[in-house]
């Protein structure tokens, strides 16, 4: 019984977007790939197609244009997608979804809980989601932040040290070295009064 009220972590597949598509950010093309996907796979009457979809969604990839992300690709994408599969749900008026650098958090109280730490810093203020209610999927598009590059003044340069500088020679000085003149007898000994 305490199993069921638990919020469980939903599946989900992160995608890298390596050219930096615009498109990716509008709802309508997420709407119009959905529809293409629905006419080219699956068989049956539209609903089937549907079904089909819904169960096994997965996202055509292209050589260094959109992949799937495996560790190495994250470095030159433009744009993380995250897709995640959200089964119980029939509308997305209850997603929260939370973005801090590069630490994402989505939460459907009583069903979902997902914590996700991203590849890269993400800018927050230009991600968008998207929630398609017939595969049930909602999809998360974060544009990768550029990092933060300042440049150097004129006047900031660091010069190399002169040829004519003498680096410190350390100083040599003998350390004394204590000597034992007696034997500890077994009475001052601390491990012996432990036994």
């Amino acid at each position: 019984m305490q199993e069921a009220r638990m919020e469980k972590p939903p599946k989900w597949q992160l995608y890298c977007d390596l050219k930096g598509e615009a498109q990716y950010l509008q709802k309508e093309y997420w709407t119009n790939y959905l529809d293409k996907m629905v006419e080219e796979k699956g068989a049956g009457d539209e609903a089937d197609r549907w079904n089909t979809l819904l169960e096994n969604f997965t996202m055509e990839q292209q050589y260094e244009v959109f992949e799937e992300y495996d560790g190495l690709n994250a470095g030159l994408a433009k744009h993380l997608i995250l897709v995640v599969a959200l089964p119980l749900l029939v509308r997305g008026h209850s997603i929260q979804v939370q973005l801090v650098d590069d630490i994402m958090c989505l939460r459907v109280p009583n069903l979902y809980k997902l914590q996700l730490g991203l590849p890269a810093n993400v800018d927050r203020l230009r991600t968008h989601s998207f929630f398609d209610t017939k595969i049930r999927r909602l999809i998360i598009v974060c544009p990768i932040e550029e990092p933060m590059i300042a440049e150097l003044e004129d006047d900031e340069v660091f010069e190399p040290l002169s040829t004519n500088a003498k680096a410190a020679e350390p100083a040599s000085e003998e350390i004394p070295v204590p000597t034992v003149t007696e034997t500890p007898s077994a009475s001052d000994d601390l491990l012996f009064d432990v036994i």
